[in-house]
């Protein structure tokens, strides 16, 4: 791959901000944006069960107790469907069902912690999430159980010829988003990239048949009981080939963008008493939509290192999201990737005294910003090159863990914004 081809990825990645039961009490439109905008705490828990929790003896009890002591209001990245899920255990083969159990990475496993949750914080917010960046090679659509897989879905990948584009290839974008991403598969190299060997694949927006799956892997959240959903990459499409041709009216541009938005004006009409939200695009001030909430992108990396915040640059983030998307919550939280993201020196630079003192910086800094900063009490993927780990063996930061013991000072930090 040649230098402007991956100096152009590199871009992409850096600016886009690179897993039933119904609540018992129904609420409008309305009523849901305005318990929105009135959140006081947030926490990111990815995900509600996993394998870690299991083994360190904290079931779905648990959990709730901390979103109590914790005095949440939202749940942010409840689920993160990365990879295809099941049903339920009873779906995947004899010699895997443990670990399914264990793992926890099924829709009823899903759907019964929410239950569980909802019994006991009938108000708590619950907000799902998945990536639109990724299509996996062989997938099933869960609401309609179809199953897909290669060719088909190297049908459905981004392919820049369908608008003439030809200063990268769909082999050389692809390989390139792979490398990135951690969905190489089988392959070592993009000069011998094959498609067939990748695990995923950079999706089509515009393409229908992914617009069909990508409704499914957002009703099946809220048909779990999700008030709502995080779509990660929703501009991905937008992005790319913003950035290939440099030209925010090219057809590839407008049509990606377009089919973006279509995908929030499907969720409202679908779902009048849910909210949905995505990154607010930064340095794209073309891209608007009408969404209930967006994310900023994350810290720099020098400003978790310095324990600092740069005041200026997250005044322009602040400024190109209201510009965009109007006074909707925007939220912010320490992102995550395959690489060395800002959870990754978060978790693996900073001692666990650093990590309270920049937890204490960045709250204090975002609350008189009027901005939500989603405490990351478990969940985040610290990166395939952590080597200080949760527990010693998981790769999601927990702040429970005692590699890193941050929980104390979030639940201070979290009961002080409820006065207490």
């Amino acid at each position: 791959m040649n230098q402007k081809i991956f100096g152009i990825l590199i871009i992409i990645i850096l600016i886009s901000g690179c897993i039933t039961q119904q609540s018992n009490k129904k609420r409008s439109f309305l009523e849901a944006k305005e318990k929105l905008s009135q959140v006081e705490v947030a926490i990111w828990y990815q995900k509600l069960v996993d394998g870690m929790q299991i083994e360190t003896g904290r079931d779905v009890e648990r959990v709730i107790e901390i979103l109590k002591e914790t005095k949440t209001d939202l749940i942010f990245r409840v689920w993160w469907r990365w990879s295809p899920c099941p049903e339920n255990c009873e779906q995947v083969p004899e010699s895997l069902k443990e670990k399914c159990k264990n793992n926890g990475y099924t829709y009823s496993h899903l759907g019964d912690a929410i239950s569980k949750i909802k019994a006991k914080l009938p108000e708590i917010i619950i907000i799902g999430a998945f990536p639109a960046q990724k299509i996996d090679r062989r997938l099933w659509d869960p609401i309609t159980g179809e199953r897909i897989d290669y060719p088909e879905t190297w049908d459905i990948a981004l392919d820049p010829s369908k608008w003439g584009v030809t200063k990268i290839s769909k082999i050389e974008l692809q390989c390139g988003a792979a490398e990135m991403l951690g969905y190489m598969g089988d392959n070592t190299n993009c000069d011998t990239y094959d498609p067939e060997k990748a695990t995923g694949y950079v999706p089509h927006i515009t393409n229908p048949k992914y617009q069909e799956l990508l409704k499914a892997f957002i009703a099946k959240q809220i048909e779990e009981g999700c008030d709502g959903i995080w779509i990660d990459g929703l501009w991905w499409n937008v992005q790319i080939m913003y950035y290939i041709t440099e030209d925010e009216n090219h057809p590839a541009v407008k049509q990606t963008l377009n089919a973006s938005r279509s995908i929030i004006d499907w969720f409202h009409k679908k779902y009048p008493n849910k909210v949905i939200g995505t990154w607010s695009a930064p340095r794209m001030p073309f891209v608007s939509a009408s969404l209930d909430f967006a994310s900023l992108p994350s810290f720099a990396q020098q400003e978790i290192l310095d324990l600092k915040i740069n005041e200026s640059l997250w005044d322009e983030k602040i400024q190109d999201a209201r510009s965009k998307f109007g006074n909707i919550p925007l939220i912010t939280f320490i992102d995550t990737g395959w690489g060395k993201s800002p959870m990754y020196y978060f978790s693996q630079n900073l001692s666990p005294e650093q990590q309270d003192e920049f937890l204490r910086v960045a709250d204090e800094f975002f609350t008189k910003k009027n901005v939500i900063f989603a405490y990351p009490v478990h969940g985040g993927f610290m990166g395939k090159d952590a080597t200080t780990l949760a527990y010693d063996k998981c790769l999601f930061y927990d702040s429970l863990a005692p590699e890193f013991g941050t929980y104390e000072t979030i639940k201070e930090l979290a009961q002080k914004k409820k006065g207490e």
